[in-house]
Order: structure tokens, then C-alpha cells, then sequence
């Protein structure tokens, strides 16, 4: 995002600009931005990375994904792909929580609870 600004705020003054290189959260519409960063990388990716594509176009709302399937060579395939996907645009994960499994630490304050 582009922003003008002058450290004297006088209207007559003709603003320095600026590119925001990292959106602040609640500063601009980083959901917004985001959803449409995702958006792009699915439409350009869909057909070498499948899994992870659907993934994210069909099962992810907001910052959350809840895909099934009936394997686990499947559920992994899901994982590695959409991984791959996020990481195109620069997206890193926090942990992935499975079903049947115990949470990793990163998703626990206190090591045990979710």
C-alpha cells in the first residue's frame, strides 16, 4: 500500500510517499489483502499443486482450513501442497493440528492444552 504523509501535517504542503512493505494489522484491510494474495496464488497454482489449492480455495475461512479426506497420504498431500502454496506468497504457518492427534507446542500456552 502507498500512503502520503508530511511530519507537519499542513495541508499545503506537499506529502513524502511512502510503501508499506508489511501490513499492520487494523492499520489497513490486511484480511482483505490477504484473502486476495491466497486468491492469486490458487488461480495461478491450481494445476501443479491440486490438493493444496483446494484447500484453500474451498476449505479455509479466514485463517483457518478444516479439509478431510480418508487417508493419510491424502491428508498429508493436503498439507505438503498447501504449505507449498502459502509459502509462494510468503505465508508461514504457526503449527498444523490434526485430527486424532495430540496438539504441537506451538498451538499450547501451557504445553498440554489447545
Amino acid at each position: 500500500s502507498l500512503f502520503l504523509y508530511h511530519p507537519s501535517l499542513d495541508t499545503h504542503t506537499k506529502p513524502d510517499i511512502y510503501v508499506m512493505i508489511s501490513a499492520w494489522y487494523g492499520v489497513s484491510s490486511t484480511g482483505n489483502q490477504a484473502d486476495h494474495a491466497i486468491m492469486t496464488i490458487v488461480k495461478d497454482h491450481e494445476t501443479s499443486n491440486p490438493a493444496g489449492a483446494s484447500v484453500l480455495r474451498d476449505y479455509r475461512y479466514v485463517d483457518d482450513t478444516a479439509p478431510s479426506t480418508n487417508t493419510d497420504e491424502g491428508r498429508e498431500l493436503m498439507i505438503s501442497e498447501t504449505k507449498e502454496l502459502l509459502a509462494k506468497g510468503g505465508f508461514k504457518l504457526k503449527f498444523i493440528m490434526k485430527s486424532g492427534e495430540d496438539p504441537p507446542k506451538e498451538a499450547c500456552t501451557d504445553g498440554i492444552n489447545a
